[in-house]
């Protein structure tokens, strides 16, 4: 009782870079500046909260560093999205503690805190497997959550394609799910390089008992929640090597405030072996394009998706590529026809995308952090 809370919220400064520009049209980002400090010291002092929590949405690496950082010299949790990784321990800072709890709603956080006088005195922190057999849906909602979807349920719930392998997509470098979707714009377009951002969402795809998992209209939306045009280009090795060296020091930097998305970028069509510890510009060591050495004034066709807002002549953040054209087919109308042709499909992990410091099944860049993706 007469305990009093205190919430602040702060979002990613990189949004109009990160995601489609036009979503964050007219809307000014900041970044962590002194606009922040005075917000928690005036939610801290004049409020006058017991305790005091960001919830932030900027990755697990600049959460950390804003926990060793002054700025949060009065902050007690920081409430951390983006990554989604399951942070099984709170990862302690010099100010303040972070945690993130996994994705999807698979996972719940539940932090309990023990105050006496005002003052925090012990706490227990636990990372919560939402298994629909211990914590069954309340009927009223789920109730709730029909009628929202039977407008749609025809649509979402037909069956596109099957899988024999795991899609997933929790892993830093590499993983099956988006190499699938690669795949099948590179099938489609013909390009030599296919491309789709590192993205976090949706949920596993298991078969069971031996038999092909199917995968549903649903399935694709969670997968690729904006669905815009195909859009090709061409460029040269250089421009290719360049824009990964740029993509690598986004994901891996090592100065948390450069670090910009999370994961690397996805492709398909290349082989890119790579040491994610070495410094801006030299991560590389090398590049392979449907088995060849890359050429650096060599052109290539690339393949991505329209980000509306994004200079025409822009791929996935690669600027000033050639010859390019909209196509007039989305990036679920490929996929849809990819299954359709190729079912079942067997996505794994194929060593596309390689770094010997990380390792296949890298699941965070965190240092000393203890937990590994199952």
């Amino acid at each position: 009782e007469d305990v009093k809370l205190g919430f602040i919220g702060i979002n990613d400064p990189d949004v109009p870079v990160r995601q489609n520009p036009i979503f964050s049209e007219g809307i000014d980002f900041s970044g962590l500046d002194e606009g922040v400090e005075e917000l928690i010291q005036k939610v801290k002092k004049e409020e006058k909260v017991d305790a005091l929590f960001l919830v932030t949405h900027f990755g697990i690496f600049k959460q950390v560093e804003l926990a060793n950082n002054p700025i949060a010299k009065d902050v007690d949790y920081i409430f951390g999205n983006d990554t989604h990784e399951r942070v099984r321990e709170p990862i302690k800072g010099k100010y303040a503690k972070v945690t993130e709890p996994g994705a999807f709603g698979s996972f719940v956080g539940k932090l309990n805190l023990y105050f006496k006088n005002g003052e925090i005195v012990d706490e227990e922190y636990e990372l919560l497997e939402v298994d629909p057999k211990k914590y069954p849906a309340n009927p009223k909602i789920a109730k709730l959550v029909s009628k929202a979807k039977e407008p749609y349920k025809e649509h979402l719930e037909t069956v596109i394609g099957y899988t024999e392998t795991p899609l997933y997509r929790y892993l830093t470098v590499e993983n099956p799910m988006d190499n699938m979707i690669t795949d099948a714009a590179r099938w489609k377009t013909g390009a030599d390089i296919s491309i789709s951002n590192g993205f976090r969402f949706g949920n596993p795809i298991v078969p069971e008992n031996g038999k092909p998992a199917p995968i549903t209209r649903a399935n694709l939306w969670n997968v690729l929640p904006v669905n815009e045009k195909v859009k090709t280009g061409k460029a040269t090795g250089k421009q290719i090597k360049d824009w990964l060296e740029s993509e690598m020091h986004n994901a891996f930097a090592q100065t948390p405030t450069e670090r910009f998305g999370g994961w690397m970028v996805r492709f398909s069509g290349m082989e890119v072996d790579f040491n994610s510890q070495n410094e801006k510009g030299e991560r590389i060591k090398s590049v392979k394009v449907n088995g060849e050495k890359i050429q650096d004034d060599e052109y290539y066709t690339i393949s991505a998706c329209v980000r509306p807002g994004d200079p025409i002549d822009n791929l996935c953040r690669m600027p000033n590529v050639k010859n390019v054209e909209v196509q007039d087919y989305t990036i679920h109308e490929v996929v849809e026809e990819y299954l359709q042709k190729h079912s079942p499909v067997s996505p794994r992990l194929d060593g596309r995308s390689y770094c010997e410091y990380l390792g296949e099944k890298s699941f965070s860049t965190v240092p000393g952090t203890d937990y590994e993706f199952h």
